[in-house]
């Protein structure tokens, strides 16, 4: 695989890793939690920080260990390929809750990949119809792309053939798209289903945006464009975990709609909130278009998603009470800025 195509596969492995409604976390050859995604750090309760400090298995119920070790001692001998286990994992809040663990090894980083699907007490609260089906069917629709999955790292370890390796790449292409629409029609579900709780926190804004910028700077080279962030020393009253999952679909989309030029994130103080902007250079959206295109299932032409991205912002930003708003110009661009309240005890970090 030439150093691009690995570059651009990297990426699309990280965004999918952190974008992820499922929690995954990868794990040294040590044992040792390297990276945890935001929904793994949810699942549990605990901060990626705190979780890095950690071994997986420090992780799961005391009984469950021992044949954990083991499956582990068999993927690193190449015995097998990928593991299913039914496990118990231990919270944070001292609670013990169920999961089913898909763990597959990835050669190339040398870590151990760990997608847990929930246990079905949180799916049993949900009283609405067409949420609880998806919500409840969500195990069952992920078990495939993690199935294949498996098998396409193992593809992968094996194939030398460029050519091959230029098929494998589109078919990740593929999966990740099919991906993009499996999470954003569990993410709205879980909305509609009132299954997020808002946890508000003094936030680093800055660190957020870093990270977010981390994950979409590889995409946005790989389409011959600028991401740039401007550094935002200030601390905001939010839900960290929700609030990334806002901002995402505002990246994405910028990313999505724009050709050539550059796209700019970054924050401004305005009356009494921080505003976090997304700026971009793209198509830009007609003016009596504007105000639909947070509703469900509006695609722009190049759509080739579900377009539940800006209606996924537009339920969040009512559950934190952020409000959401956007202007744009067509064939010059658009802005979208999500407003968020300062902590109630100072906010700049050095003035």
């Amino acid at each position: 695989m030439t150093g691009q195509k690995a570059y651009v596969t990297e990426a699309l492995f990280r965004a999918v890793f952190t974008q992820a409604a499922t929690p995954m976390v990868l794990v040294g050859e040590a044992g040792r939690i390297v990276r945890a995604n935001p929904w793994f750090c949810r699942f549990l309760g605990h901060a990626e920080s705190d979780l890095q400090r950690l071994a997986f298995t420090d992780l799961l119920h005391p009984d469950d260990r021992g044949e954990h070790g083991l499956v582990v001692q068999r993927l690193w001998g190449g015995t097998i390929a990928g593991h299913v286990a039914e496990n118990r994992y231990q919270c944070k809040d001292g609670m013990t809750i169920p999961g089913q663990t898909h763990v597959s090894v990835i050669q190339s980083a040398r870590c151990l990949l760990m997608v847990v699907h929930e246990g079905s007490d949180r799916v049993d609260r949900i009283e609405t119809g067409t949420a609880r089906l998806l919500a409840a069917a969500g195990h069952d629709l992920h078990q495939p792309l993690q199935t294949i999955t498996l098998f396409l790292n193992v593809l992968t370890s094996r194939l030398e053939d460029s050519r091959q390796h230029d098929i494998l790449a589109k078919i990740e292409m593929a999966l990740e798209s099919w991906r993009e629409m499996l999470n954003a029609l569990l993410e709205v579900s879980r909305l509609e289903a009132g299954l997020f709780t808002v946890k508000r926190e003094s936030c680093d804004l800055d660190g957020l945006l870093e990270q977010l910028a981390a994950d979409y700077a590889p995409l946005a080279a790989a389409r011959g464009l600028e991401l740039r962030r401007v550094p935002c020393r200030v601390r905001v009253d939010s839900d960290p975990f929700l609030l990334e999952r806002l901002l995402r679909p505002l990246l994405a989309n910028a990313l999505q709609y724009t050709d050539r030029g550059r796209l700019l994130v970054g924050c401004r103080r305005s009356k009494g909130l921080v505003r976090i902007e997304v700026w971009d250079t793209g198509i830009g959206i007609a003016a009596d278009q504007l105000g639909l295109v947070f509703q469900p299932f509006q695609r722009g032409a190049r759509h080739k998603g579900l377009g539940l991205g800006l209606a996924i912002v537009d339920s969040l930003s009512r559950l934190l009470d952020h409000p959401v708003t956007a202007r744009s110009k067509v064939g010059r661009g658009s802005v979208f800025g999500v407003g968020v309240p300062l902590p109630a005890q100072g906010a700049l970090r050095n003035g």
